[in-house]
């Protein structure tokens, strides 16, 4: 995590199961699943942060990791 631009942004790295390519554009969608799950999650999350005032984007999955950045507003 590291302050930016009056936000705190959080870096969240995976190494498991790579987004698909073909995912990547409605990831955030509802009902958009590439593994049998709901399709919710990341909906919700990226909904969630930006009721606050932040966001939630996919930054990526190169090397192995999987890529997400979250921002929000410091208390």
């Amino acid at each position: 995590a590291a302050r930016k631009d009056g936000t705190v942004e959080l870096v969240i790295q995976d190494d498991g199961p790579r987004v698909p390519e073909q995912l990547q554009p409605r990831l955030f969608t509802p009902f958009a699943s590439g593994d049998g799950g709901t399709g919710l999650g990341l909906a919700i999350a990226r909904a969630l942060a930006r009721a606050g005032g932040g966001d939630l984007v996919f930054a990526g999955s190169a090397g192995g990791r999987t890529t997400f950045r979250f921002t929000f507003q410091p208390a």
